[in-house]
């Protein structure tokens, strides 16, 4: 008589394993690119924090600070960065119209001072 091989070890093992290895592989950070930003040795570093298209952008001197601008969707927006004087303004930018909306105003000299990496 042949023995029947249980349904668990057939088709739910290699389902999990799939799912853990999915979770672990979209967990990740990937370095997608750095742009220049205002002429000052300041540079917007973008990653690629999930594989469904959600990226994180910092906002970097490369020596003092890393500030954490935010998520965005690359298909839906982005940010912007405008440089007035010793500070930096920081819009986020509606792909669909163009729309700009003020989130932040960044006063550089703090920002170096504070030696803040996130």
């Amino acid at each position: 008589m042949k023995k029947s091989i249980p349904f668990f070890k057939i088709y739910f093992k290699p389902l999990i394993l799939m799912t853990l290895s999915i979770l672990f592989v979209s967990c990740t950070k990937r370095y997608i690119g750095t742009r220049t930003i205002c002429e000052k040795s300041l540079y917007a570093e973008i990653y690629e924090i999930n594989p469904a298209g959600m990226d994180a952008c910092y906002l970097t001197d490369s020596a003092n600070f890393r500030f954490y601008v935010g998520k965005f969707d690359p298909e839906s927006g982005n940010y912007s960065f405008e440089c007035k004087g010793d500070s930096i303004v920081i819009y986020k930018v509606n792909g669909v119209g163009y729309v700009k909306s003020r989130i932040n105003v960044l006063n550089l000299d703090v920002l170096c001072k504070q030696h803040k990496f996130e």
